[in-house]
């Protein structure tokens, strides 16, 4: 068994295999179909950040910042080895 420790919540879990396992490509298809919804962003653990882009796209003036941030993320999410990923995405 391995601790995991959540690098932007500090939240430890057990790593005892039971746990959510996300997958890059699941996280890519959301922040391509709902992306400017923050879908990805819930998806991957990191809720601020989705609420935050979810509030902001409801503006015009916020859609000028969420859908470069949301482009931005797809070509991350597409390039981005799955290390990285599993590394990236909030564990809790």
């Amino acid at each position: 068994m391995q601790v995991i420790i959540c690098p932007y919540c500090r939240h430890t879990d057990m790593d005892d295999g039971l746990s959510l396992k996300r997958n890059k490509w699941v996280a890519l298809i959301l922040s391509l179909l709902l992306g400017l919804l923050g879908a990805h962003r819930f998806y991957m653990g990191h809720r601020r950040e989705g609420m935050f882009i979810f509030f902001l796209s409801i503006s015009l003036i916020g859609l000028l910042i969420t859908v470069p941030w949301v482009i931005c993320d797809s070509l991350h999410l597409l390039l981005i080895s799955n290390k990285t990923f599993k590394e990236y995405a909030c564990h809790c």
